[in-house]
């Protein structure tokens, strides 16, 4: 009874430490999850902005940004919140901004880690008056 008794105290030791293991590979990979978004403005109609859902980032890195779809150009800076919902966010652009016009992918520098928050997001800027989409998605990192 007691060799029984070490086996299955052997196999749940073992268990347990290949759940720490892969629980520690799910949170260092969070980061790195696209976040899809479809934006669009219509600067005439006093719409000239528009922000995208927000992503957990939990390094200084860039934000990887790839535009699928575009009907037109916009300006494009990173934002950053406390909160999932982007609730009360701020720009972490710090001056940089990105025209984007055509499909492209572009990696994008920002202050969202160093500058203490959680979540990264989107914000597009008209660069004209008629109506405008972009969709793609977005890794914050």
């Amino acid at each position: 009874m007691t060799r029984r008794k070490k086996f299955t105290s052997y196999i749940t030791m073992l268990a347990l430490a290949v759940m720490m293991v892969m629980s520690s590979l799910t949170v260092a990979k969070a980061g790195d999850s696209k976040t899809g978004f479809s934006l669009y403005t219509e600067a005439y109609y006093g719409k000239d902005y528009d922000v995208s859902d927000f992503a957990e980032k939990n390094s200084n890195k860039s934000v990887e940004l790839s535009v699928d779809y575009s009907t037109g150009g916009f300006d494009y800076r990173v934002l950053g919140s406390n909160s999932s919902d982007g609730s009360s966010y701020e720009d972490c652009s710090n001056g940089y901004v990105y025209r984007i016009g055509n499909p492209s992918v572009e990696k994008m520098y920002n202050w969202v880690y160093e500058w203490g928050y959680d979540y990264a997001g989107l914000r597009v800027d008209a660069v004209n008056d008629s109506y405008t989409a972009q969709s793609g998605w977005f890794i914050p990192r």
